[in-house]
């Protein structure tokens, strides 16, 4: 695997840390430490880079937000100096980053995403011309676990440029106790998708997977025969714990999909057709339900766009029932 250099320079560049600011601020409300920013644009811009080019950062210290969609998860936020810098670093290297992927992990990748999951799924489990298995396993509490020596050595395989690993080591242990990548940070999306890349290609490459498809920490694994998949269980879960120093949850399953749907990426998938999720459906029911009482028509493309995306997809057998339901309740 080839790696990259003198990367550094363009990183800490006053062009590069001027667009990363624009984005670190783009669609995001406009807090204290964003005015104060932008009040003297230009000159903050260029002593963030001046900054970056001597390594002279402060430390950065993070705010703790709690959310509860959809389950509770603790957020941890850094300042609006470091959401630049983290922008800065992934201008340059996300194209880098995302192209070392293997094809079919799709979280937070352009021209991926659910929905291109959802086809290569389907076509996998609609046009396989014997009865299908499937293997779903995702990892404890991913973020929380993420080693932080592992996830450095896994970015020094693709870059050599040291003031660039340097800050990205400045990064990564700012979250104290050597373990741990917070939610809230652009960069850790990032660090996620490429921690599990070695467990993607041992899969693919050294177990012979043939139908492996993975969102984040979530994997799939479709196959016609129940003890290969057994087998690619107990690999992975050694290889988890021995390389990556992860652990499965508990509830990892192996299924036959003629009797049971697959619960994946927000859909229930068999081999004959695909269905939404039923939180999600339920959902979309209480919020057109509201919106109707409230304004006694709704359009749905415009009003309930998220759950417009999540349905439209879906066979129109289905999507068009579901649609007319919502326009009667």
């Amino acid at each position: 695997m080839k790696r990259i250099g003198n990367i550094y320079n363009e990183v800490s560049s006053f062009e590069n840390v001027r667009n990363a600011a624009i984005e670190a601020m783009r669609h995001k409300k406009l807090t204290r430490q964003m005015q104060s920013f932008a009040k003297n644009f230009e000159r903050n811009c260029q002593g963030l880079a001046n900054n970056l080019q001597t390594m002279n950062l402060p430390a950065c210290t993070y705010s703790e937000k709690v959310i509860y969609e959809p389950k509770e998860r603790h957020i941890l936020i850094a300042p609006f100096y470091w959401r630049v810098v983290h922008q800065a670093v992934v201008l340059q290297m996300k194209h880098i980053w995302n192209n070392s992927l293997i094809n079919t992990t799709y979280a937070c990748i352009p021209g991926r995403g659910i929905h291109k999951a959802l086809r290569d799924v389907e076509r996998v489990a609609h046009n396989a011309s014997k009865p299908l298995y499937a293997l779903k396993i995702d990892v404890k509490k991913y973020f929380d676990n993420v080693d932080h020596k592992v996830l450095k050595a896994i970015i020094e395989r693709k870059i050599k440029d040291k003031k660039l690993l340097n800050l990205i080591a400045i990064i990564i242990d700012s979250v104290p106790g050597g373990k741990g990548i917070p939610i809230g940070n652009l960069t850790s999306q990032y660090f996620a998708n490429l921690y599990l890349s070695p467990l993607d290609y041992y899969a693919k490459h050294q177990l012979k997977v043939q139908h492996y498809f993975r969102y984040m920490d979530d994997i799939v694994i479709l196959n016609s025969n129940k003890e290969l998949l057994q087998n690619n269980l107990v690999a992975i879960k050694v290889y988890l714990k021995d390389v990556l120093k992860l652990e499965l949850k508990a509830n990892y399953q192996i299924f036959p999909l003629k009797s049971r749907q697959l619960d994946f990426i927000g859909y229930r998938i068999d081999q004959h057709t695909t269905m939404l999720r039923k939180s999600i459906l339920m959902k979309f029911y209480s919020n057109a339900r509201r919106l109707r009482k409230k304004n006694g028509e709704i359009n749905i493309k415009t009003e309930l766009s998220s759950h417009y995306g999540w349905i439209n997809h879906l066979p129109e057998i289905h999507s068009q029932k579901i649609f007319n339901y919502a326009k009667a309740i």
